[in-house]
């Protein structure tokens, strides 16, 4: 079973990591920064084995995000476009940003490939 585990990088909690598990095994990771608009995914890493994690390590993120009153998301982490544009983000010159109800709704439907 997969499941995702967050933890604070800095004193003041402004940036969380998240890792999907499964098992002991880091299938991927995420950084989220709380900034004082919006909530940003400033880096993504996985293994290319295990893209279908990108979907649910974000929704994880901002489903954290969400829970401490943040509305919009950001994602401008490189290397997951691919990934990311075929979830409900709108690509923007800052990343790809879009309320965080309308990302926890959407689905990567390219990440079974």
């Amino acid at each position: 079973m997969i499941y995702f585990n967050h933890t604070k990088i800095d004193n003041d909690g402004k940036y969380i990591e998240f890792e999907a598990l499964c098992e002991d095994k880091v299938l991927g990771k995420c950084t989220l920064f709380l900034g004082a608009d919006a909530a940003e995914i400033t880096e993504i890493s996985y293994d290319e084995s295990n893209a279908y994690i990108i979907d649910g390590i974000i929704k994880a993120a901002f489903n954290y995000a969400a829970n401490r009153n943040y509305y919009m998301g950001i994602c401008s982490a490189k290397g997951a476009d691919m990934y990311i544009s075929a979830m409900n983000f709108c690509k923007t010159d800052k990343g790809y940003c879009n309320d965080i109800p309308s990302i926890l709704m959407g689905s990567c439907k390219s990440c079974s490939k």
